[in-house]
């Protein structure tokens, strides 16, 4: 099913402390988009919240194993892979994706 604007993916971040969740759709599910987002999701956190990231948790998708392990690490955040097809260790994103 496609988002209003044409869309076939999205991508969440969540809080684990607050809980407070930010989706963003994407035509593709490729590096290039998922680091575009990245960055854009970065930017505006740390500017509301006036602090870094300092850990992204992921599911261990193919989109993160490259270029945005990198990117995390220049940047200072650790990241955090789950195992893969498990999708008891990553409840919280699970419920919201439902």
């Amino acid at each position: 099913m496609l988002s209003v604007d044409g869309k076939l993916y999205f991508i969440t971040f969540i809080d684990d402390f607050s809980r407070y969740c930010w989706i963003y759709f994407a035509a593709r599910k490729d590096a290039k988009t998922i680091h575009d987002i990245y960055i854009q999701w970065k930017a505006d956190t740390e500017n509301k919240a006036n602090a870094s990231v300092s850990y992204l948790q992921t599911d261990c998708g193919g989109e993160y194993e490259k270029e945005m392990v990198e990117i995390l690490r220049a940047g200072g955040t650790t990241h955090i892979p789950l195992p893969p097809h498990s999708q008891e260790s990553n409840g919280l994103a699970e419920l919201q994706n439902q």
